[in-house]
């Protein structure tokens, strides 16, 4: 398995706020450690539509 893949499930699994046993198994045996680093992004860019209003309009 390595050492590496058992490092960055460990990051997955604490980025989810999930990190049990089972949980870093699943996330091995899915290959989930091998995913790309972006998708540990905090916020996802707010989409251009019309019918979106956007945090303004609540103020």
């Amino acid at each position: 398995m390595g050492n590496e893949r058992l490092i960055m499930a460990c990051r997955r699994g604490l980025h989810y706020g999930v990190y049990n046993y089972k949980t870093i198994h699943m996330i091995l045996e899915k290959k989930m450690d091998q995913y790309e680093e972006s998708l540990f992004a905090d916020e996802l860019p707010m989409p251009s539509h019309d019918n979106i209003r956007g945090e303004d309009y609540y103020k």
